[in-house]
């Protein structure tokens, strides 16, 4: 029997995603050096373009300020904690991220999405399947 190796989990992932209308980019192509490059380095996770363009696509109601205030907040999380900063990135997927500002003296807060999940993958186009 072949041995089950994390090349072999990721090709099947991959397959399963994109059966689902995912779109997979190998990472070669958006890494610093590559045709598409998406990235100043390796160290960054977070694809900000895609990321920045997703959100005002799916939050058009909400100011760009506190589009930028969201995104700062997603590339914020920064425990030595990988397991906090799993889930409270899950925490921001789920719940939104909450952007506090001021109305007529009363503090309020835009909601804003990082993922539609009423209309996955089609607009969520920072989500994206990459390996190297």
């Amino acid at each position: 029997m072949k041995p089950i190796t994390e090349n072999i989990i990721e090709e099947a992932s991959i397959e399963i995603l994109q059966s689902q209308g995912w779109v997979y980019i190998n990472g070669k192509e958006i890494s610093p050096e590559g045709l598409f490059c998406e990235r100043e380095n390796f160290s960054e996770v977070v694809l900000i373009n895609r990321l920045r363009a997703s959100i005002a696509k799916i939050n058009t109601s909400i100011p760009v300020e506190a589009q930028e205030a969201a995104i700062q907040k997603v590339l914020r999380i920064a425990s030595p904690d990988l397991q906090h900063n799993n889930e409270e990135f899950h925490r921001l997927l789920v719940e939104k991220v909450k952007v506090p500002y001021q109305e007529n003296g009363y503090e309020r807060s835009h909601e804003i999405a990082l993922i539609d999940f009423e209309n996955p993958p089609a607009i969520n186009s920072w989500w994206l399947i990459s390996s190297l």
